[in-house]
């Protein structure tokens, strides 16, 4: 299940005016270069997507930047790079990521980008300041909110109905674990998990059923893609 386009993100940006909010659809007035953080399985990587989904945006993974021969190949005739997952890449120092990325920007006369990172794997005033030094314009540094209840709604409403979304989010509000409600990817699995069992009451229960549900599919893939005896014998 994927984050439907009618739960349109919203993000925040300390700015001179004290923290600001803007939708996803603001981000792309922007002139600035922007770095998008959020917490794991946010839906940060469906956000860059859904960015680069409009005419001038390009679309590539830091990993991709980093290890393409030619990054012109990347960025064709786009004035914006929109670079996802700079936490997927490894590096031996704080801010080694950044600065690999910097390096290949450069080759392309430093464009615009928009890059998504993981919040705990950033390096705050380090990471800004290399990108300032190459970057006139002060970079924007937003955060992904996580979804209100309005925005959950919509989002389990999609695979279990409107009448089991409300049920679920009346479940995990009267035990106090509405904090689980935020993420998509959490989302996702209780929306599985209240398909086929009884909803959790802690957040252990939720996690233990998440992590029984992923093994069973993971078994049904390798089933899957084994091949028959007699294929294997001729």
């Amino acid at each position: 299940m994927e984050v439907l386009p009618s739960v349109m993100r919203t993000l925040w940006y300390e700015s001179s005016d004290g923290r600001t909010h803007i939708s996803q659809a603001d981000v792309l007035a922007k002139e600035e270069p922007v770095v998008i953080l959020g917490e794991a399985g946010m839906g940060k990587s469906h956000l860059l997507k859904w960015l680069a989904d409009h005419p001038g945006y390009a679309f590539c993974t830091a990993r991709q930047l980093i290890n393409r021969r030619d990054p012109q190949t990347i960025l064709g005739t786009a004035q914006t790079i929109v670079i996802d997952a700079l936490d997927e890449v490894s590096s031996q120092r704080d801010g080694d990521a950044v600065d690999l990325v910097l390096r290949r920007l450069g080759e392309l006369e430093y464009p615009r980008f928009i890059l998504s990172c993981r919040v705990a794997d950033w390096w705050g005033a380090t990471s800004l300041e290399a990108i300032q030094e190459q970057y006139p314009k002060t970079t924007l540094e937003m955060h992904l909110n996580a979804f209100d209840k309005y925005d959950s709604e919509r989002f389990l409403s999609a695979s279990v109905g409107l009448e089991a979304a409300q049920s679920i989010i009346e479940h995990f509000n009267f035990r106090h674990l509405e904090g689980l409600l935020g993420n998509p990817q959490t989302l996702e699995l209780i929306a599985r998990i209240a398909s086929s069992k009884k909803l959790p009451e802690t957040t252990g229960e939720l996690f233990k059923q998440a992590i029984e549900i992923l093994r069973i599919e993971h078994r049904n893939s390798n089933a899957q893609n084994q091949l028959p005896r007699e294929t294997l014998n001729n």
